[in-house]
């Protein structure tokens, strides 16, 4: 009985930051690599970050390839996903890029789709979901 307990109280300190997980997406929307290690060095170090987000955060952060950090960015996104959860404390909005090969969704933190996962390149690809379909699709792909 003891370890459910001990779990709702991690997840009571847990959380999303949302505003240092959306500069790692728009460090990576706007191809700039230095941008997006540093904004995922400060979410990797964010005391109340959810334990699932660190070692992406992490893995972005020590990343020096952007094509590496998008593919660590997807496995961020699927993380922070999950955590938010259905009903997300703070307003975000999804999107899916159908072409990118790994987790295609993400958020942000305002309207105005900007693709992280091929960054200018293919800047608008991409479309609004459902938080849900997110979700499910972050649950699917950690089986």
């Amino acid at each position: 009985m003891i370890a459910p307990f001990l779990l709702l109280i991690g997840a009571a300190f847990s959380a999303v930051p949302v505003a240092e997980y959306d500069a790692v997406r728009a460090a990576l929307a706007a191809d700039n690599a230095p941008a997006a290690a540093a904004a995922a060095t400060t979410l990797a170090a964010d005391a109340t970050l959810d334990p699932l987000m660190l070692a992406p955060a992490r893995a972005v952060a020590a990343a020096t390839d952007i094509v590496v950090m998008r593919v660590a960015f997807a496995e961020l996104s699927r993380t922070a996903i999950l955590a938010l959860g259905l009903t997300p404390a703070e307003k975000v909005q999804v999107y899916k890029c159908p072409m990118a090969p790994n987790y295609q969704y993400w958020m942000q933190a305002k309207a105005g789709l900007a693709n992280p996962y091929f960054g200018k390149s293919m800047l608008t690809c991409g479309e609004g979901v459902a938080i849900k379909v997110a979700y499910q699709a972050a649950l699917a792909a950690n089986k």
